[in-house]
């Protein structure tokens, strides 16, 4: 059972087009991770269920609470989401992966997403638990 009073991580995208994370320069761009804290709800309402609490910056996915790097470290498949041409969202189920700072995604280079991605290299990683729907982090 989760603690009712823990938060939930969620993060906006920050992706860059080699997949450089936290403070890596990237074209110029310095990236941060900013983690926004939301109330988990699996046990039942609350007031201000629905606020998104404190926003925090970290320096490195290493930096993530231990219990959503539990997350990033286990064998779940995440819900990659990208713009697609024409601005169409396009999510697609496939296994999580990161070394470091870096997270890994599993395209192959002829495939038409990788050249979406390529051409618009943001895109947002959801890693849900599978027992446990409130208890997710996006990346």
């Amino acid at each position: 059972m989760t603690d009712p009073s823990a938060p939930t991580l969620g993060w906006p995208s920050v992706y860059s087009p080699r997949g450089a994370r936290g403070h890596a320069s990237t074209g110029g761009t310095t990236l941060t991770i900013k983690v926004a804290k939301f109330r988990d709800v699996s046990a039942g309402t609350q007031p201000g269920q629905f606020a998104v609490g404190e926003r925090t910056t970290i320096g490195s996915l290493a930096d993530v609470d231990p219990t959503y790097q539990k997350l990033m470290d286990d064998p779940i498949a995440q819900v990659l989401g990208i713009v697609g041409p024409g601005g169409r969202a396009n999510l697609t189920p496939m296994w999580f992966d990161y070394e470091g700072d870096t997270v890994l995604l599993n395209v192959a280079a002829h495939r038409t997403k990788t050249g979406w991605i390529r051409n618009s290299p943001r895109l947002t990683s959801l890693l849900v638990n599978p027992a446990n729907a409130y208890h997710w982090i996006s990346l």
